[in-house]
């Protein structure tokens, strides 16, 4: 097999909480067009080095026999195409399934995918008047709506993310963004104020479980399928004023991504926070 100079940024050995129900080996690509304030993974905004390709599937092949798929994350994955396309080709050639984290800036790279990726983690960040002032990109929201066409007209499986802060989702705009992608399932994400980018996000209190549950409350008026995450309880299905509770192999969820002993190069990025 040729290998490849990579913009690795990173990977988790086996993670529990990235892939809903599937134990999942996450990589992290460096690279973003995006400046979001709140970012979590802000040390792989920029591709500062680059590794042979043939170092992560060793670690992959190790890894292989414990897990049911492979997570691209970031970073943003798709801002170097050939490189994602050569890294799933690999995956799937090991039999693993692919679940791609996008946000959405690259609507031409994911048509490039669409056959190869089994689901699409999708970040939604704001409402569309918001959208490109908070990632510091004037084109954003185009180029977000595209990519929502795209996974619209496709087969693939999809799932919208929101990671929501005190400072920059209000509840009106959680009802305006499940309106916005009400043919999606959504997941409203508790944001982690202590691990973002921006010096002033850092300083407030994150929303409660229970402030998030009246946002799922009011997005289940236009979608369906609502689940909610937070570091308390981890991933719960929001139904008819219930929550009902996500099991992983009998286990119920926490935000957190395991690392076997041995993996001394694993980075502890945070994907499903992103």
């Amino acid at each position: 097999m040729r290998h490849l100079k990579i913009n690795l940024g990173g990977f988790v050995p086996i993670s529990t909480v990235d892939w809903s129900h599937q134990l999942s080996f996450v990589i992290f690509l460096s690279g973003c067009p995006f400046r979001c304030p709140y970012c979590q993974n802000y040390e792989l905004l920029e591709v500062k080095e680059l590794r042979d390709s043939e170092e992560l599937f060793r670690e992959l092949d190790e890894a292989k026999m414990f897990i049911d798929g492979v997570v691209f994350s970031g970073g943003e994955p798709t801002e170097r195409i050939d490189i994602l396309t050569f890294l799933i080709e690999g995956v799937k050639k090991r039999g693993l399934k692919v679940a791609v984290q996008t946000n959405g800036y690259y609507p031409d790279n994911l048509k490039r995918i669409l056959e190869d990726v089994d689901l699409f983690m999708m970040d939604v960040k704001t409402v569309p008047e918001k959208y490109d002032s908070l990632v510091k990109r004037p084109d954003a929201l185009e180029r977000v709506e595209r990519s929502l066409e795209i996974l619209r007209e496709s087969e693939v499986d999809v799932e919208i993310r929101t990671t929501l802060f005190r400072s920059l989702h209000t509840l009106e705009d959680v009802e305006r963004i499940a309106l916005w992608v009400s043919d999606f399932p959504l997941v409203l994400q508790q944001g982690r104020p202590e691990n973002a980018w921006d010096e002033e996000i850092r300083k407030e209190r994150p929303l409660t479980r229970d402030e998030i549950f009246e946002m799922a409350r009011v997005a289940k008026k236009h979608n369906k399928n609502i689940k909610i995450r937070t570091a308390e309880l981890g991933e719960e299905e929001y139904e008819d004023h219930s929550i009902r509770r996500e099991a992983v192999l009998g286990e119920e969820r926490s935000c957190k991504s395991g690392k076997r002993d041995g993996y001394s190069r694993s980075y502890h990025g945070r994907c499903c926070e992103r």
